[in-house]
């Protein structure tokens, strides 16, 4: 008598649940001029995209599996939190591909 009602509980749940649709993840390269020193900061930029762009895959190499994104893909319209990150001295922000596709394509 339990195992019908269980069978019947978690199929209901099944049909009520809510689909969980992926935001795409945009990303960019680009530079900014530093206020002093006269040097170029090189940022790159992850944010939640609208389908478009080049399909890529962000710090892939032989070790680890790279961080799928649309390279220059219209960005979602709509208001979303900014989070910085640094890679740290000596480091490369590519091995932190991993945190900002998935912070990017977060739902708010």
């Amino acid at each position: 008598m339990i195992f019908p009602r269980l069978l019947a509980a978690l199929s209901l749940s099944a049909l009520f649940a809510a689909p969980c649709l992926a935001i795409e993840t945009g990303v960019r390269d680009f530079s900014l001029a530093a206020p002093e020193g006269g040097r170029r900061l090189q940022v790159t930029v992850w944010y939640p995209a609208e389908p478009g762009g080049k399909a890529v895959l962000v710090g892939d190499n032989q070790v680890f599996r790279g961080a799928p994104a649309l390279s220059e893909a219209p960005f979602l319209e709509g208001r979303y939190p900014l989070v910085v990150m640094s890679h740290g001295s000596g480091g490369r922000i590519q091995g932190m591909s991993w945190l900002a596709a998935e912070l990017a394509s977060a739902r708010p």
